[in-house]
């Protein structure tokens, strides 16, 4: 592929990953679920991984199918502001669901030891990374754009297109705002600003500092010296495989012991138990907030029914 389809190709991609913002990001989890609460100092199960586990925040997020509806409608109203400037290779492709194709385990820099020892801290391949991958059809465009395009579907360089106006932030911020219309600019990211408010205090509590010490001793007792998991991940070493590189026998062998080790202590099932306790505090302390996030939530999916039916 050749630059410029590229460059097409990652401007259209981050339209899609902005649909992402009209349900304030973070994972896709189910709406009805009901969060539990989990009891300060409650035993951790002890995990292999954290896929399947539901965190009280969950319990905030659309459904897969609600994302898939709101993602639609923004194809389509990006579909018709693109048709009107005589730019009609916008398919209106409409999704049953859409779930997020990264490993939930990857919250906590884990991957499965096996795929750790074949693929290092890569992972595995994108093809692995969900088993419900993307159909064909919800693909984006990758030709190239003329300027003038990019113009009208950014709104950046010129502000008219034949004679007609082009709209503010071009037909991908008209497209946000027909589905966010009526709902609060301030409440857009609040889960997304509560998850990383929960993980940070997560990881600064006693029980996972006490973890991850113990993750260390079991990695030098590997022979492998990193005071959390984070350094191993980032480790330099592994920054030539990130840009291109081959995969060394060495970064397998350190993603492999990181990730026996974390099973060995347990780090999945403390982080995620620690994590929950936060999740349900903040959760009492921000009602009002959450309250207001939801009734928003109900009014982007009205507007979205809406486009979906003209």
């Amino acid at each position: 592929m050749d630059n410029r389809k590229q460059r097409k190709g990652n401007t259209l991609a981050l339209a899609l990953v902005s649909l992402a913002t009209l349900s304030a990001c973070g994972t896709f989890a189910y709406a009805n679920t009901t969060a539990s609460e989990v009891p300060a100092g409650n035993q951790p199960p002890h995990l292999q991984s954290i896929q399947d586990v539901v965190f009280p925040l969950d319990a905030y997020e659309p459904t897969p199918e609600q994302v898939g509806d709101l993602t639609s409608a923004m194809r389509y109203a990006l579909s018709d502001c693109m048709g009107r400037f005589g730019f009609t290779d916008y398919p209106k492709h409409r999704l049953k669901a859409s779930v997020s194709p990264f490993p939930e385990d990857r919250r906590y820099l884990f991957i499965e030891p096996a795929k750790a020892a074949q693929y290092g801290y890569a992972g595995a391949p994108a093809s692995e990374l969900s088993d419900k991958p993307l159909k064909a059809d919800t693909a984006v465009k990758s030709s190239a754009p003329s300027a003038e395009e990019q113009a009208v579907y950014l709104g950046k360089g010129q502000h008219t297109y034949r004679s007609s106006q082009i709209p503010q932030g071009g037909c991908l911020g008209e497209a946000r705002r027909s589905v966010l219309a009526g709902t609060n600019a301030e409440n857009e990211w609040l889960v997304t600003q509560l998850r990383g408010q929960a993980s940070d205090e997560a990881q600064a509590d006693a029980r996972t500092v006490e973890a991850t010490q113990q993750w260390s001793a079991c990695m030098a007792r590997s022979g492998h010296a990193y005071s959390d998991p984070a350094a191993a991940w980032e480790d330099p070493r592994w920054a030539a495989r990130r840009d291109g590189g081959p995969l060394s026998p060495e970064e397998q062998k350190v993603a492999q012991a990181d990730m026996q080790c974390k099973l060995e202590v347990n780090y999945l099932g403390i982080r995620s138990t620690v994590e929950k306790e936060v999740q349900t505090r903040l959760i009492a302390s921000s009602a009002e907030r959450l309250d207001k996030y939801r009734a928003d939530l109900r009014v982007k999916l009205s507007n979205a029914a809406k486009i979906l039916a003209e």
